[in-house]
């Protein structure tokens, strides 16, 4: 089986369920591998999708005061996205005061 049609009739589905597949193995990969599902497709952009996310996790106290938000690596890692993305959102929940940067002093 080396393709979405082959494992289609093979399953006896019409190529119409193709599209449902497509999604189903897009969640279920996200599961395995831990990322919080974002639409692609979606009206709104990525970027502002993964912003309310972490601001949500801000309010309801994953993320405390203090304590670091993940790193850029860290959200594209989690949500799947461009590095550039990342920083999108980052420098979004920047400038609206959510969080703001503070760096540590060396030991």
């Amino acid at each position: 089986m080396s393709t979405l049609s082959d494992l289609l009739s093979l399953l006896g589905l019409s190529p119409s369920y193709s599209y449902m597949l497509v999604l189903a193995y897009e969640v279920l990969s996200m599961l395995a591998y831990g990322r919080t599902m974002i639409e692609f497709v979606a009206d709104r952009p990525v970027w502002k999708q993964v912003a309310d996310i972490l601001r949500e996790r801000i309010r309801n106290g994953t993320y405390r005061p203090r304590q670091p938000i993940p790193s850029e690596t860290q959200l594209v890692g989690e949500f799947g996205i461009a590095r550039g993305t990342a920083r999108t959102c980052r420098s979004e929940l920047s400038t609206r005061g959510t969080w703001r940067a503070c760096f540590r002093r060396a030991q």
